[in-house]
């Protein structure tokens, strides 16, 4: 009654938990997808999560681009106006940056336009109001 059993696992490895996908740095996805293709597998959750790390650094300057051409248009509502229509695209670009991330861990969109296709959308109107600000 009292059988024991080796288990091959010590105190370090119990304590270890499993990193999530947005937990990893970019050097990190790199590896562990090159080791998932090693095996065959086509995992599109890293591949998102690898793409959406290349186009967060540029999330701050396309929110600004957008943001302020916003508070300067709407002169005479008041700035209010302009600072609360910033508020609401960034909320907007935010909310189908993460939609499209999840459209892209589920395979439903290529794991590069999930991961670029909001950034540059934007970006592109960003830039275009941007220039265009009287």
């Amino acid at each position: 009654m009292g059988k024991s059993f080796q288990l091959g696992l010590n105190t370090e490895s119990l304590s270890k938990r499993k990193k999530d996908f947005g937990e990893y740095s970019i050097a990190e996805l790199k590896e562990y997808l090159v080791y998932l293709e090693h095996l065959g597998y086509r995992e599109s959750h890293y591949k998102t999560a690898l793409y959406s790390k290349y186009a967060q650094p540029l999330i701050p300057i396309i929110m600004m681009m957008l943001a302020m051409p916003m508070g300067f248009q709407f002169g005479r509502r008041g700035v209010f106006y302009g600072v609360a229509a910033g508020l609401g695209a960034g909320l907007v670009f935010y909310g189908l940056f993460e939609l499209f991330k999840g459209f892209g861990s589920s395979g439903l969109l290529t794991p590069l336009s999930a991961g670029w296709a909001v950034v540059s959308v934007f970006g592109f109107i960003a830039l275009y109001r941007f220039i265009n600000l009287e």
